[in-house]
C-alpha cells in the first residue's frame, strides 16, 4: 500500500487524538509579539507540526483521489505551503489578533486563510469526483469540504467513503 493510501486510511481516532492534543497544547502555550523570538519559534515549530499532520491527511485524500481519476496532483505544493504560511504567521505575529498588526501581517493571515480553504475545497472536489466517476454537484463538494474543514468530525463521518476510495484506487507505486 502506498504512503498516500496509508495516511488517507488512518483511523479517525488517531486524527482526533492529534487534533485534540494540538488544541490543548495551544490553549496552554500561547505566544505574543512581546515574547522572545526563541520562544515564538518553538511555538511556531510545534504549531507547524500539528497543522502539517492535519494537512498530510488532507493531501493524502487529494493525492489518492487524483490518481483515481487519472489527474496529476497539481495542488500538492499548496498543501505544503499552507502550514508553512500559518507557522510563519505564528512566528511573526504570535497569537495576537488585534487590528494593529499592519498590512503585511494582515496579508499573510489572509493569504494563509484563502490557501487553507482552497486546499480543503480541492481535496473535497477530487474526492467527490473520484467516488462518482464523473463531475459532482457543487453542493456535494461543499458538504464534503465542510467535513474536511472540521476534520475531527469529518474523519469519522467520511471514514467509510475514504476506505472505498482507497480500496478502489489504483496503486501509485510502480513495480519493477
Amino acid at each position: 500500500m502506498s504512503f498516500e493510501k496509508r495516511i488517507a486510511s488512518i483511523h479517525p481516532a488517531l486524527l482526533t487524538i492529534v487534533t485534540v492534543a494540538g488544541s490543548l497544547f495551544f490553549s496552554v502555550f500561547t505566544a505574543s509579539t512581546d515574547d522572545p523570538l526563541a520562544y515564538r519559534a518553538f511555538i511556531a515549530v510545534i504549531f507547524f507540526a500539528f497543522v502539517a499532520l492535519g494537512f498530510l491527511w488532507l493531501w493524502s485524500i487529494y493525492a489518492v483521489a487524483s490518481v483515481q481519476v487519472g489527474a496529476t496532483a497539481k495542488w500538492t505544493i499548496a498543501f505544503l505551503l499552507t502550514p508553512l504560511l500559518l507557522a510563519a504567521g505564528k512566528l511573526l505575529l504570535g497569537d495576537n489578533s488585534t487590528g494593529s498588526e499592519g498590512i503585511p501581517a494582515m496579508l499573510l493571515r489572509f493569504a494563509s486563510g484563502v490557501l487553507f480553504i482552497a486546499c480543503v475545497w480541492k481535496a473535497a472536489e477530487a474526492f467527490e469526483i473520484a467516488l462518482s466517476g464523473k463531475g459532482a454537484p457543487i453542493g456535494k463538494i461543499g458538504g464534503t469540504a465542510v467535513f474536511l474543514f472540521f476534520s475531527i468530525i469529518g474523519a469519522w463521518a467520511l471514514r467509510e467513503r475514504i476506505l472505498v476510495l482507497v480500496a478502489s484506487a489504483p496503486s501509485t507505486r510502480q513495480t519493477a
